[in-house]
Order: C-alpha cells, then sequence, then structure tokens
C-alpha cells in the first residue's frame, strides 16, 4: 500500500489532499483555559485518552510529511527528525512527542488491561507533569493543524 501511494502521490496532488482530510478530527484535549479535558464519564472518568489526544495528531502530521517527502520509515520520532530540518515548524517536536510516551510508559506499570494503557488519570500528575502534557498536546495540535495547511496548499 505504501508503494502505492509513494507511486501515486506526484501524479495526483489530490491524494494527500484526501488523505489530509480523511484524518482531519484530533480530539481537544485542552480547553480554552487552557486546562486538561479528561472523559467526564464511564470507566476513565478524570483520564486522559493518550492515543486520541496525545499521539494521533503527531502520528499523523508525520505520516502526511513522510508521504510527502517519500519516507518510508515507519518511526513517528524517525520522521519527525527526518522532516525538522526541511519544515520550521517541526523543530522540537519530537521531544514532545517523547514525553508523552515516557508518561504513558511511566503509568502502564499501574494498568490492568490493554485499553487501561491508553488512559493517565490526570489527579496522579503532579504539577510539573500537566504542564508538559499540556505543551505536548498544545505542540502536537499545532503540528497537525500545520501540516494539514501545508498539504492541502499543494506546496
Amino acid at each position: 500500500m505504501k508503494n502505492y501511494v509513494f507511486s501515486h502521490i506526484e501524479s495526483n496532488a489530490n491524494l494527500l489532499k484526501r488523505l489530509s482530510e480523511n484524518i482531519s478530527y484530533i480530539h481537544q484535549g485542552i480547553n480554552a483555559f487552557g486546562q486538561l479535558l479528561p472523559d467526564e464519564k464511564g470507566p476513565y472518568a478524570g483520564s486522559i485518552h493518550m492515543k486520541d489526544v496525545g499521539f494521533f495528531p503527531y502520528v499523523h502530521a508525520s505520516r502526511l510529511l513522510a508521504i510527502k517527502e517519500g519516507l518510508h520509515d515507519t518511526s513517528t520520532i524517525r520522521r519527525i527528525r527526518h522532516v525538522a530540518d526541511k519544515y520550521a515548524f517541526v523543530k522540537n517536536k519530537a521531544e514532545h512527542f517523547q514525553y508523552l510516551l515516557e508518561l504513558r510508559t511511566d503509568f502502564s506499570n499501574k494498568q490492568q488491561t490493554y485499553e487501561d494503557v491508553h488512559y493517565i488519570p490526570v489527579a496522579q500528575l503532579t504539577k510539573k507533569q500537566k504542564q508538559r502534557l499540556k505543551s505536548a498536546i498544545k505542540e502536537g495540535k499545532t503540528l497537525f493543524q500545520q501540516t494539514k495547511k501545508l498539504v492541502e496548499s499543494g506546496e
């Protein structure tokens, strides 16, 4: 599939735009006042869903940029680092993504099931962890928005 996309991306400018549109929705993790938005109901009430809120903006943006640049690498961090020299808005994003991975790892030891691993209980975070999490979420959102804008501009 990857080879097909790479072989058709140059001849079909709309393909990358369509891929961008397909993944255009990202979950909000921070409200207008800069507060974390944990789940309000269910078994994970009070927790942040790390995949939806934290990881997906980085993963989707790096995937779009990798396709645009013809990179076959599958590692999100390596993709980000590879394109950071070409796109100024990507600089320092790998460090934020790395923090999200480390935070999930820190909390995964306390989890019981596979689904639990994707949630971080906000009440168990220190003030510094909350600040860094907010920063990483904001940076991921910005990365995704700027990547989407670049892709849709056709540059």
